[in-house]
């Protein structure tokens, strides 16, 4: 082999493992979430208090994925979104402090909500529906973050259901009667 063919061997090898580098990071940045633990959590109940196994179970499934399951949620993925509804309407994250729900809302729809979020909310009964849109009210995104506000996903979904605005405007004047007490 001459001088010349060793250093086109060589620079054929070296460009050979540049591209093969190249074709590993393009795969490696590719990142599949696992999506079943989706299907055990959809289970959580709403509209009572979890049991101490219930919150084991279920606050294992939330903690161990909550990277992927936030991810999910702020993506739209309809079973992580009707999730993220049913932990709203609990006021609660399984196997969390009060702190944990307090960052919740925000952490999953900051940037609004989807399509599988009214559907998700017409699952719950009437006093669960409207404690989810009051608690909504402290995200409170603008168009900057989504297509349409809150407030006015809000007022619209309101509007359709006369029931529901008269329990989520108790709510309302309970709140603004307990702060104006409180100071």
């Amino acid at each position: 082999m001459t001088r010349t063919t060793a250093r086109a061997a060589i620079i054929a090898l070296l460009s050979l493992s540049a591209a093969g580098a190249l074709i590993a990071r393009s795969r490696g940045s590719t990142t599949v979430i696992d999506r079943s633990f989706l299907t055990a959590l959809s289970l959580i109940p709403v509209g009572r208090s979890l049991t101490e196994d219930e919150t084991d179970r279920y606050g294992t499934l939330y903690w161990t994925n909550e990277l992927e399951f936030q991810y999910l949620a702020r993506k739209h993925d309809p079973v992580a979104e009707r999730i993220a509804v049913r932990i709203l309407s609990n006021q609660s994250v399984p196997g969390g402090c009060c702190c944990d729900f307090g960052r919740f809302p925000s952490a999953i729809f900051d940037r609004g909500i989807g399509p599988a979020f009214w559907p998700a909310i017409v699952e719950l009964p009437l006093p669960q529906r409207a404690s989810v849109l009051r608690t909504m009210d402290s995200v409170d995104y603008g168009e900057d973050q989504a297509d349409v506000p809150w407030m006015d996903e809000r007022d619209r979904h309101l509007a359709a259901d006369p029931a529901l605005k008269q329990i989520y405007d108790a709510l309302v004047s309970a709140e603004t009667t307990d702060n104006a007490a409180g100071e």
